[in-house]
Order: structure tokens, then sequence, then C-alpha cells
């Protein structure tokens, strides 16, 4: 499998052993292989990943293997959908208690729940 690859592509080897993920300027970024090579007591977790880096001659070097983990950008969906989801929430009690409020308080909890953010 070539070092350098297509932008923003993941490739395979043909029996699938190997994945490589490249970022926009086809540049390695990540390794997923799915076999101990043989080796079950140094790859006790199939599949495991790599990560790629530059090291300090500038070359890009494949990492410690470690189990596959969630990647940054999906950390950061998650949090905006659990964010989106807690303040979807909080609305939606707000203005119900706000509505059933409304004949004790003469229309003013909606007046209220109109302008609290």
């Amino acid at each position: 499998m070539p070092i350098y690859g297509p932008p923003n592509e993941h490739l395979k080897t043909p029996k699938g052993t190997k994945e490589r993920w490249y970022d926009n300027k086809g540049n390695p970024v990540k390794d997923r292989h799915n076999t101990d090579h043989g080796n079950p007591k140094q790859h006790p977790n199939v599949p495991h990943e790599h990560d790629w880096y530059v090291d300090d001659k500038g070359n890009y070097t494949l990492g410690k293997g470690h189990k596959p983990g969630i990647s940054g950008f999906e950390t950061v969906s998650a949090t905006v959908g659990i964010a989106a989801s807690v303040y979807l929430g909080y609305t939606l009690i707000k203005w119900i208690s706000a509505s059933i409020a409304a004949p004790f308080t003469g229309g003013g909890s909606l007046i209220v729940a109109g302008v609290t953010p």
C-alpha cells in the first residue's frame, strides 16, 4: 500500500487486512490493521489503528498501535448533538411550563418564557 495516496481517500488492501486514510494533500493520516499479523501477543487488539506523524526529519512515520477510537471530528459532532438535544429539551419544558401557568398568571408566564433565553 503506498504511503502517499489520493487526497481525501480511503484505500484497502485486496484482502482487507489493512486500510489507510489520506488527508486533503494525499498524506497518510491513519491506518487500521484488521489482523494480528500472526502475533497476538504483540497485537492483542484486532482491529487496531496507527496514527501517522511527521518525525524530526520531516518524514511520515507510522505511530504505535492502539485500539480503534473516536476521531476528533466524531467527538465534536457528538458534543454538538448532545448540546442541541439539551437545548431543545430545555426550550420545550420552558414553553410547556409557561403554557400551563398562563391561566394563573394572566399570560405573564408566556411573556417571561419569550424573553428568557
